[in-house]
């Protein structure tokens, strides 16, 4: 813990070259919100970054995740646009593809040693996967009549699983690792700006293309996830960024960030990870961790009894349950629990198109539907066409299109990298143990969104899915050599 404390204090030249990146590209989203996408100005910000690039490699992908996490879908949708023209090769694809080719270009020139590549089994696994995505998309072109857009789409968002390549090969030592680690604390830092927004306008900034009131958007609840992971593994240990204090009230804020954010499957996440994290703490860190949260029951409840004091004083009346926040979050929370012909119109949209998508897969289980796929579908009234990939499970969607074959080599990705975390949780070295709770915390999030959502469908979610397996793998790796010399 030490080390990770130590790095996010210092600031060296990859950090400043990852602050300036991002400052650019920042700039270039905001040109696009408030002036226009024009393609000069985009091609300029890209050909500035890539001095810096050049220089330091890993800042071009560390700044991607430090304005992904800022702007969203504002930043990694925001598409090369020539004219009218609009190609759909976006800024996000542009900043990985330059900070890989820096980094590739300065390595020396030496022969790849494939077997030891593939002796590693989640990269076997994950090339596997990939070549079932490549065929299936070839045999629904070709073969199903599949939508063309459509299927070339799709497999254009599921190949981002080679940002898992570009990171164990670019952040291959633990040092690396922390400036990752780094980038998601300091950016959930950062939104702690859209949770005051949230709380003062009553309505989060972009929530608006999800129904239902939230006080902070989808994408920035799902990042804030990673620095409140952050900070509970740092409070367990008696370490703390700045102090007690000041990490103690951001990581309530953003806990609060994280209930106003309205998103149960995230909800669900964050208490998961934490019970899972929980449980392979040492006493000393279980012990502090009930400390802190009696700490935060009992300041909670001190504040409203003093708010309530402080108003009966003058004469006010107070009901909390009132509130709009509590009333929306109460609501929200009581909508887990319904079933049949009650339950909230978003979860019996999810579970009515699993349905349709469990027919779909019995159609050819083998094999699968193929890509670009699209079907009927009648939900309470309303008939829509709704394309597989889109239908809140990635795990379901994957399975339709791919079928077992194909599916089977990702389910066998995902079982390496738990292996793989529990045995780095179990390693007598405290900082592969400390930094595997934190990694795991991250990743049963992302199992969520997957299962939950469309966060392989989408890079501005994709793209940390895959850095945080990534992740796991190069301190796997590490650990083993480590072990073995």
């Amino acid at each position: 813990m030490d080390e990770l404390l130590k790095q996010l204090k210092i600031f060296d030249k990859i950090d400043a070259h990852t602050l300036i990146i991002s400052i650019l590209l920042s700039g270039l989203v905001l040109i696009s919100l408030f002036v226009a996408n024009i393609w000069p100005v985009f091609l300029c910000i890209l050909l500035i970054s890539c001095y810096f690039i050049w220089q330091t490699p890993q800042a071009g992908f560390l700044a991607l995740l430090l304005t992904t996490m800022i702007f969203g879908e504002h930043f990694s949708l925001l598409p090369l646009k020539i004219d009218e023209n609009i190609y759909k090769i976006y800024a996000l694809d542009f900043m990985l593809i330059l900070s890989f080719l820096a980094w590739f270009l300065q390595q020396k020139v030496e022969k790849i040693n494939f077997k030891k590549f593939f002796k590693i089994k989640t990269n076997l696994y994950l090339i596997i996967f990939f070549i079932f995505i490549f065929l299936n998309l070839l045999i629904s072109l070709f073969f199903k009549g599949a939508n063309a857009s459509l299927a070339i789409g799709t497999f254009k968002n599921y190949s981002y699983l080679f940002v898992y390549f570009v990171v164990v090969l670019m952040f291959n030592n633990k040092e690396s690792i922390l400036k990752i680690l780094k980038v998601f604390l300091y950016g959930g830092l950062i939104i702690l700006f859209f949770i005051f927004y949230g709380w003062i306008t009553g309505r989060g900034l972009w929530s608006e293309i999800t129904p239902g009131l939230r006080y902070l958007s989808g994408l920035h609840t799902y990042y804030l996830s990673f620095s409140l992971i952050i900070l509970l593994v740092v409070f367990a240990y008696k370490k703390y960024v700045f102090n007690f204090f000041s990490d103690l009230l951001i990581f309530v804020l953003q806990f609060l960030g994280l209930v106003g954010g309205m998103f149960r499957h995230l909800w669900l996440a964050v208490v998961v990870s934490f019970l899972f994290i929980f449980r392979y703490l040492k006493l000393v860190g279980k012990s502090k961790i009930i400390k802190i949260a009696g700490i935060i029951i009992f300041a909670g409840l001190f504040l409203i009894l003093i708010t309530l004091w402080f108003n009966g004083i003058l004469g006010k009346d107070i009901n909390f349950t009132q509130n709009i926040f509590f009333k929306s979050v109460v609501g929200r929370s009581l909508t887990l629990f319904e079933t049949g012909n009650s339950i909230e119109s978003a979860a019996g949209w999810r579970l009515a198109t699993w349905k349709v998508a469990l027919n779909k897969f019995l159609e050819n289980p083998i094999f699968g539907i193929g890509l670009g796929q699209r079907f009927y579908f009648e939900y309470l009234g309303f008939i829509d066409i709704v394309d597989i990939r889109n239908i809140h499970n990635d795990f379901a969607s994957l399975s339709v299109q791919l079928g077992l074959l194909g599916f089977l080599p990702f389910i066998l990705f995902n079982f390496y990298i738990f292996k793989n975390l529990i045995f780095l949780i179990k390693s007598k070295d405290n900082f592969e143990h400390e930094i595997a709770l934190i990694v795991s915390g991250f990743y049963i999030i992302a199992l969520f969104g997957i299962f939950f959502g469309i966060y392989l469908m989408f890079n501005g979610t994709s793209i940390f899915f895959w850095a945080i397996t990534a992740m796991v793998t190069i301190l796997t790796n590490n650990e083993k050599l480590k072990v073995k010399n």
